[in-house]
């Protein structure tokens, strides 16, 4: 969460820290307890309009941080499972199970094209519906 970002939405000092707790905490109680207030405050924050704009805000910044650091590591992994796969050293059971994790991973991004070239055309069929 930017600090501009809870300045524009006016959130107090105890809201920010909230924030803060929410996306680090397990659960709301535990987050209310660690800022000090009472889990019936933070689920009335988190019916404000404001509030809850800001924390879902925070919550889909954080999931792209992750998205990027998983896109990012599966790179390694890969590498790492490739040479496993190739290492003819290796015993044959673990070369399996490195192959069958690569054709898994790449029949994956097959099935996601796939049904994302499927999205995009019903798009373009609900637009044209709608002229």
């Amino acid at each position: 969460m930017s600090d501009q970002k809870a300045e524009k939405q006016n959130l107090s000092t105890k809201q920010e820290k909230a924030l803060l707790a929410l996306l680090s905490e397990p659960t709301i109680a535990t987050a209310a307890k660690k800022v000090g207030i009472t889990e019936r405050t933070l689920y009335r924050w988190l019916a404000e309009p404001c509030f809850k704009e800001v924390y879902h805000d925070a919550c889909r910044s954080l999931v792209q941080q992750t998205m990027s650091q998983l896109q990012i590591a599966s790179t390694s992994a890969l590498s790492v499972t490739l040479s496993i796969m190739n290492n003819a050293n290796e015993k044959s059971n673990i070369r399996l199970i490195a192959a069958k994790t690569v054709l898994d991973g790449a029949m994956k991004v097959l099935e996601i094209r796939g049904l994302e070239e499927k999205i995009t055309f019903l798009e373009m069929a609900v637009e044209q519906m709608k002229k």
